[in-house]
């Protein structure tokens, strides 16, 4: 991350893609963020997809929850943040 500082207390949004969630995700932490959510890149409904631990370092270190969101959705949540729109996300636990 180029500025850690702005990091810090928000929830990041991030796009799939160059490393492991898990990896993003601990390095989001590291710098402070209090929540992950990463955007698939992939444009494929019905989206699915496990973010699955490893045993990794990674996974073992993470405190701060995450989730995917698809391809669609993430770019609702990205015109909202653009236009400083507050957001809400809603976790149903299935």
């Amino acid at each position: 991350f180029e500025n850690k500082e702005d990091l810090k207390g928000k929830i990041v949004f991030l796009m799939r893609g160059e490393c492991l969630f898990l990896e993003k995700i601990f390095h989001a932490q590291k710098a402070g963020a209090v929540a992950v959510l990463i955007a698939n890149h992939l444009n494929k409904e019905p989206f699915v997809f496990p973010m699955a631990g490893d045993g990794s370092n990674f996974e073992k270190n993470i405190h701060i929850p995450s989730a995917m969101v698809s391809n669609r959705d993430a770019g609702l949540v990205h015109l909202a943040i653009r236009y400083r729109k507050k957001v809400r996300l809603y976790v149903e636990k299935g």
